[in-house]
């Protein structure tokens, strides 16, 4: 009997390995279904699909909603994904774009960024209120800081 459930299961993975399909970000926007095969691709992609089976219907319209508003403009698919997993741990990915883009900011490696040249600028304009307003915290906590610091 071990040996026929060993052989069945051999048969199941080849299956899935044969099944293997490889989506393009441009792809992956189009359904829910590519979203999901997208994120499949990668070593992280079982992890956020399983977190993914359990949100609301609100929930996971939020996240494709963020993801597409993403995908068009990544530059590297494995840090995109990685953070993906990081952000929906935080917020259900509600402002991925502005985590990418924070993410890039901070980053002093260019091969670890997750946008394009052209979706950091697009997302550096389209979220400038946002930005200005956690620098404008971000120096204000360490000025408190250094002053708690001096005293």
């Amino acid at each position: 009997m071990a040996t026929v459930v060993a052989e069945n299961l051999k048969m199941m993975d080849n299956l899935l390995l044969s099944r293997k399909v490889i989506v393009s970000q441009k792809e992956a926007t189009k359904s829910e279904e590519a979203l999901i095969a997208y994120i499949n691709q990668s070593k992280y992609g079982i992890w956020i699909i399983k977190n993914y089976a359990h949100l609301s219907a609100t929930d996971r319209l939020v996240f494709i909603k963020a993801m597409n508003e993403v995908l068009p403009y990544v530059e590297d698919s494995e840090s995109f994904i990685s953070h993906i997993k990081s952000s929906m741990k935080e917020n259900l990915c509600k402002n991925l774009a502005l985590d990418c883009w924070i993410k890039d900011f901070m980053c002093t490696e260019k091969s670890l960024h997750i946008l394009t040249n052209e979706g950091f600028e697009y997302f550096k304009k389209k979220y400038s209120g946002e930005i200005s307003e956690l620098l404008n915290k971000s120096i204000l906590n360490e000025y408190e800081y250094k002053e708690a610091a001096v005293k």
